[in-house]
Protein backbone atom coordinates (compact mmCIF):
# COMPACT_ATOMS: atom_id res chain seq x y z
CA UNK A 1 0.00 0.00 0.00
CA UNK A 2 1.32 4.02 -0.35
CA UNK A 3 1.36 5.62 1.78
CA UNK A 4 -1.32 7.83 0.49
CA UNK A 5 -3.71 5.27 0.62
CA UNK A 6 -2.51 3.90 4.42
CA UNK A 7 -3.38 7.93 5.22
CA UNK A 8 -6.57 7.73 3.33
CA UNK A 9 -7.78 4.20 5.48
CA UNK A 10 -6.92 5.75 8.56
CA UNK A 11 -8.94 9.13 7.77
CA UNK A 12 -11.83 6.91 7.26
CA UNK A 13 -11.81 4.85 10.53
CA UNK A 14 -11.49 8.53 12.58
CA UNK A 15 -14.13 9.59 10.57
CA UNK A 16 -16.38 6.56 11.11
CA UNK A 17 -15.01 7.07 15.38
CA UNK A 18 -15.87 10.36 15.85
CA UNK A 19 -19.29 10.03 13.94
CA UNK A 20 -20.05 6.99 16.25
CA UNK A 21 -19.09 8.92 19.31
CA UNK A 22 -21.64 12.14 18.12
CA UNK A 23 -24.58 9.33 17.69
CA UNK A 24 -23.95 8.40 21.28
CA UNK A 25 -25.90 10.39 23.14
CA UNK A 26 -24.23 10.06 26.53
CA UNK A 27 -21.15 12.59 24.80
CA UNK A 28 -18.82 12.30 27.84
CA UNK A 29 -16.16 11.63 25.19
CA UNK A 30 -15.29 15.20 24.65
CA UNK A 31 -11.30 14.87 24.91
CA UNK A 32 -11.45 12.05 22.31
CA UNK A 33 -13.43 13.92 19.94
CA UNK A 34 -10.70 16.48 20.37
CA UNK A 35 -8.41 14.21 19.59
CA UNK A 36 -10.13 12.87 17.06
CA UNK A 37 -10.90 16.12 14.89
CA UNK A 38 -6.95 16.71 15.48
CA UNK A 39 -5.99 13.74 13.76
CA UNK A 40 -8.46 14.24 11.07
CA UNK A 41 -7.67 17.47 9.98
CA UNK A 42 -4.05 16.58 10.13
CA UNK A 43 -4.39 13.48 7.50
CA UNK A 44 -6.45 16.01 5.13
CA UNK A 45 -3.36 18.48 5.15
CA UNK A 46 -1.55 16.02 4.29
CA UNK A 47 -3.63 14.83 1.28
CA UNK A 48 -4.55 18.46 0.83
CA UNK A 49 -3.67 18.35 -2.60
CA UNK A 50 -7.11 15.86 -2.82
CA UNK A 51 -8.30 18.09 0.03
CA UNK A 52 -11.71 18.31 -2.35
CA UNK A 53 -11.77 14.63 -2.83
CA UNK A 54 -11.51 13.96 0.85
CA UNK A 55 -13.87 16.73 1.88
CA UNK A 56 -16.99 15.00 0.18
CA UNK A 57 -15.98 11.29 0.70
CA UNK A 58 -18.29 8.89 1.44
CA UNK A 59 -17.78 7.02 4.77
CA UNK A 60 -19.07 3.99 5.41
CA UNK A 61 -19.29 0.78 7.74
CA UNK A 62 -17.11 -0.98 5.52
CA UNK A 63 -13.50 -1.34 4.47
Amino acid sequence: MRESELIEQRLRLNIREYLKILDNKQNNNSTRLKRLGIEIRRSMLMLEDNYFKYHFMEVTDEL
